[in-house]
């Protein structure tokens, strides 16, 4: 049986196992949608033409269903999407959460919506990946508390928990490492749970990395000033009432009535996406065509109650909820311990490159011990940075990613490895008691193949020249009777 096919097969046998009932504390159900393999992922993502690293492995997808509370504190169901790498048999894998963007309440991962494929993208390079749906989006009730950092982060950290009593239940190995990443609002979610789980959580989890990307970290200044200065911005059409409501859902105090905020001619418009009679684009629509018929202009601005636009141009009373509740969301205020990456694009019309860079500005002031902002484009916008800032993201998870076999495969590496570090030549002796052929591949950060050879069982050295290879981390997989023993490599 080839390496392939025993591969397939186990991934079949799992995928019928976990349609066994559930019984967890957390957990309230999974339920196993589709496997695609590696060729699948790099097809349905077009991996080749946006440039990005293949994936390596398949990946099993799950819609989860679990326990978490909602603003008010009851208990609520919430979902989102489990990708398990195809890699489960034989090596144990981190933990990575993936924060999504800006969507409504059924485009979401657990609905296998576009929000969640970076999650089995990162499960194709052999991460444990969750995407949460949000709370008010998929299965949670009512309706979404946009932009609120709370309940992004302990959304994400109770389906941490339900995922990880999932893993036990199935004896799916996880390493002690933890990445946090997310996309534009979902850069903010991201931000979000690392800061939850660094000061609120028991010590359970640790994150290692975290990278959030081109996200609104500094809500209540550049982002309302984005809102109300005197140029157009479209995507503020949807992103302002979409804040200003779920806020609202949040806290309950910003107005009694949406004529308070609005100005009558915009607030049907919104009441109807509220009220989930109407879903973000068809609000957006209205909104735009009702704006550029009586204004001629697409600033948001126009949509506000004089009054409003005068509290958020003033910042005063500065007790007024909205000021409150923007300035409670703000998330630049706070030292993260562990390396932290703030990707951007300059170009960026949805979300201004400035919520990275004061960002690092005002975390390394204070303290923190590596937090950088780093462009991904000088031109690129929104949409265009995606891609640049996701390969960044894996390369720098990569980059501390720590690589352990499940019991019952190799204890250790089957050979013997020298010299790590290496800058010309690395030779490679198989262990006395091991008697097997050894497939040998060596990967760099991304898991591309960058050398492969079989090393028979004769006791000889084999020799992998080195010396043309750029420098950095590499991975050297041992592959015999179909388990796998990992090492990683360090090319100076």
């Amino acid at each position: 049986m080839t390496r392939q096919l025993r591969i397939s097969v186990l991934l079949l046998a799992l995928t019928i196992s976990l349609i066994t009932t559930v019984h967890a504390q957390r957990l309230v159900s999974a339920t196993p949608l589709v496997t695609w393999t590696a060729q699948m992922i790099n097809e349905q993502l077009e991996v080749e033409s946006r440039g990005l690293a293949p994936a390596t492995t398949g990946a099993i997808l799950l819609a989860i269903n679990y326990e978490t509370v909602d603003t008010r504190g009851a208990l609520d169901t919430a979902s989102g999407l489990l990708a398990i790498p195809g890699t489960f048999m034989t090596t144990a894998s981190p933990m990575l959460v993936y924060q999504h963007g800006t969507t409504d309440r059924t485009d979401v991962p657990s609905t296998l919506g576009g929000n969640g494929l970076p999650a089995i993208y990162f499960a194709g390079h052999g991460y444990y990946s969750l995407a949460p749906d949000f709370l008010g989006l998929g299965e949670s009730r009512g309706f979404h508390p946009y932009i609120h950092a709370d309940s992004e982060a302990w959304v994400a950290y109770h389906m941490m928990e339900a995922c990880t009593e999932y893993a036990a239940d199935q004896e799916i190995s996880l390493t002690e490492q933890l990445f946090v990443t997310g996309y534009s609002q979902g850069g903010h979610a991201a931000m979000a749970l690392h800061r939850y789980i660094q000061d609120e959580s028991d010590g359970t989890y640790a994150v290692t990395a975290s990278s959030p990307m081109s996200g609104p970290y500094d809500v209540s200044g550049t982002m309302v000033e984005r809102v109300i200065d005197d140029e157009d911005y479209l995507p503020g059409i949807v992103f302002l009432p979409y804040t200003v409501v779920g806020l609202q859902e949040a806290y309950g105090n910003l107005y009694t009535s949406l004529d308070e905020v609005f100005k009558p001619t915009y607030t049907n418009a919104i009441s109807l996406f509220a009220d989930g009679q109407a879903n973000l684009q068809d609000m957006g629509l209205s909104l735009g065509i009702s704006l550029r018929l009586f204004t001629g202009t697409g600033n948001p601005r126009e949509m506000l109650q004089d009054s409003i636009v005068d509290v958020l141009r003033t910042g005063m009373p500065v007790d007024h909820p909205m000021l409150v509740a923007l300035r409670d969301n703000d998330l630049y205020n706070w030292v993260p311990d562990a390396p932290t990456r703030l990707f951007y694009c300059e170009a960026d019309e949805q979300v201004p490159f400035m919520n990275s860079v004061i960002t690092d500005s005002i975390m390394t002031g204070a303290g923190a011990p590596d937090v950088m902002s780093m462009s991904k484009g000088e031109t690129l916008d929104h949409g265009g940075c995606f891609d640049p800032a996701g390969s960044a993201t894996l390369d720098f998870f990569n980059s501390f990613r720590t690589v352990s076999t499940q019991e019952g495969a190799f204890a250790q590496m089957p050979i013997s490895v020298a010299p790590n570090p290496v800058r010309d030549q690395l030779f490679l002796k198989a262990s006395e008691n091991h008697n097997m052929d050894l497939q040998i591949t060596l990967t760099d950060l991304t898991g591309i193949p960058v050398y492969q050879s079989i090393m028979l069982a004769d006791g000889l050295t084999t020799v992998i020249d080195v010396a043309e290879y750029t420098s950095g981390v590499y991975f050297l997989y041992a592959v015999a009777d179909g388990k796998t023993a990992v090492q990683k490599i360090i090319i100076q």
